[in-house]
């Protein structure tokens, strides 16, 4: 059932970027002959075009307009880009390794599918802020707390919500598998473009479900923005080496979407478009640059001091930086990580195969200088942490996927070499089968009982009226990533109560009071600052505990779960 459901989910996200444009075509030339590839390009565009047409839906009509407009322009929308195909269909030759491509397509969707059936939670705190902004943009167009926040992303995921009675809740635990099946697509297609069709099916099939890319893999799992800036930047390696016009709606989403990941990106376009010799595109490059820099600055430069001064401190982790000057300065300067051995020798054994294509370049095809640049570009920004903010290095997923297109070219050409090119695939392939074993997922850092907490908040019903009494899971302003107060956002009768450090809990004996305690501590992140934080919240279990204790002698139901202790107290009348 489960399976069915995550299935269904996919089908919808793909009817509603597909959906329109191919009618239309059909409408016009009777017949539904697509590539891969112009399916794959007309659903990159139609995605980007959500993200454009939302924003400005947030900006411009939000406070007028119910938000299910916006989806009928989206669909105006579709019949343009229809259109569009009909008289400029796109030209490029048949996939010949039809059977490889449905088995990588297949392990694409499965490994980031059962994750999601096997967890209740949603994985990560980004994800429960992207289920309450969902709902936001659902009910009302915008963003109530915080409308500084790029809206782009938010509209491309509730766009099946707008239209079919979805459960936002399902709609964002199974819907990270989209994203995963356009980044592996994107990287099939990038690559196939610019060395191979046989280097294509192995640099996916890497990122498909190679254990050693589990930091990629791990984005097809829970939903949240990063997620749609994998999946347009394979397109915009494509498009800026095909057609740059192609690229420009997907350049405008991404930089509407995830403005800090257009930042990593463009460095590696600007030497990519010098070294083809395009200077009006560099130009127009640089131009819509400056331009998401400007927007940045100015959504900044809005937010009240102390807001800002928390938004500094967000970006870089530093609490001694506190004006927009001395962020810029941040964002230049050196921050090296920390690396494991084992990453040490990928980036050295990726190096020397950059270096080779470098030395031995095919200069009728320049396009493959592309994919050692952004290796080389993306490795500095990811290492050195220059031209990135301290807490958002999003370059390490760019640096990934340039191994990813170099592995698969060095280690193909290799494998032809030494005639052993016929194990290649089938060991990729096997590889990735084992992984769908034990299937990549997200560690429960927010709490070590979170699956038994996500079930019983979503088995509470929407009519319920009472307290509910929990510890917090972090500390953003308005619940955001809260999963108490995220999964019970729409339940306006329950009221949520958390303990802070001065709260003495009352469990009013006139309301039906629950009361939830986690009883093991949070899986630890390896970050000192937020593992203290989180344990700090954790402890604030034993002020529940003995304020139950105390109100024992009521009536009461005592659920236990694997690490979570569940007390529900009815409501009491009031005596005569």
């Amino acid at each position: 059932m489960e399976v069915a459901i995550a299935i269904g989910i996919l089908g919808l996200q793909l009817f509603c970027y597909l959906g329109i444009p191919l009618a239309w075509k059909f409408f016009r030339s009777r017949s539904l002959s697509c590539s891969v590839e112009e399916l794959w390009v007309m659903g990159v565009l139609m995605v980007s075009l959500q993200a454009i047409s939302g924003t400005l839906w947030t900006l411009l009509l939000a406070t007028h307009l119910p938000p299910i407009l916006e989806g009928l322009i989206f669909c105006g929308g579709g019949l343009l880009v229809g259109e569009f195909f009909y008289k400029r269909p796109l030209e490029s030759s048949p996939v010949s390794s039809k059977i490889w491509l449905t088995l990588l397509l297949g392990i694409t969707c499965f490994s980031r599918i059962i994750p999601a059936i096997a967890h209740s939670s949603l994985g990560q705190s980004d994800a429960y802020g992207h289920l309450q902004f969902g709902m936001e943009l659902l009910a009302e167009g915008r963003l109530r707390l915080h409308s500084f926040y790029p809206v782009g992303h938010g509209w491309v995921h509730t766009l099946p919500a707008q239209f079919f009675p979805i459960d936002p809740y399902t709609l964002y635990r199974y819907g990270g598998t989209f994203y995963g099946l356009g980044l592996v697509l994107g990287i099939y297609m990038t690559a196939r473009r610019a060395f191979s069709e046989s280097t294509a099916i192995c640099a996916s099939l890497l990122v498909a479900g190679f254990p050693l890319f589990i930091p990629l893999i791990k984005t097809g799992v829970g939903v949240f923005a990063n997620q749609l800036g994998l999946l347009l930047v394979p397109y915009l390696l494509w498009a800026v080496s095909r057609r740059f016009s192609l690229a420009l709606p997907a350049l405008l989403a991404l930089g509407l979407s995830v403005p800090m990941m257009m930042l990593d990106l463009l460095p590696v376009l600007g030497i990519y478009l010098l070294i083809k010799g395009s200077r009006k595109q560099v130009a127009l490059l640089v131009f819509l640059g400056l331009s998401g820099v400007g927007c940045i600055l100015y959504k900044l430069l809005r937010l009240p001091p102390e807001h800002l001064e928390a938004t500094i401190h967000l970006l870089s982790g530093q609490k001694d930086l506190h004006t927009l000057s001395h962020l810029f300065l941040h964002y230049l300067s050196w921050k090296p990580v920390a690396l494991s051995p084992l990453i040490q020798a990928a980036v050295a054994v990726c190096s020397l195969g950059a270096v080779g294509l470098i030395a031995f370049p095919t200069w009728r095809h320049r396009n493959r200088i592309l994919f050692p640049l952004l290796v080389g570009i993306c490795g500095i920004q990811s290492f050195a942490g220059c031209l990135q903010f301290g807490q958002y290095q999003r370059a390490g997923w760019l640096f990934l996927l340039g191994i990813a297109f170099i592995a698969g070219e060095v280690g193909w050409q290799l494998s032809q070499r030494l005639h052993l090119s016929f194990l290649v695939k089938p060991a990729l392939a096997c590889s990735c089968l084992l992984l769908l074993c034990i299937p990549p997922t997200h560690n429960s850092h927010l709490s070590a009982s979170e699956d038994e907490l996500v079930s019983f908040l979503q088995d509470i019903p929407n009519d319920a009226q009472g307290d509910i009494w929990t510890r917090p899971f972090n500390n953003f302003a308005g619940g955001q990533g809260d999963p108490v107060r995220i999964m019970l956002w729409q339940n306006k009768g329950m009221n949520v109560r958390q303990i802070q450090a001065t709260t003495q809990p009352s469990f009013d004996p006139q309301k039906k009071t629950w009361v939830l305690i986690d009883s093991a501590p949070p899986v630890p992140t390896g970050q000192i600052e937020f593992d203290h934080e989180i344990q700090k919240f954790w402890s604030r279990n034993q002020v529940l505990r003995t304020a139950v204790e105390q109100s024992s002698n009521r009536a009461h139901t005592k659920i236990e779960r694997p690490g979570l202790e569940i007390w529900i107290f009815p409501a009491t009348p009031p005596q005569p």
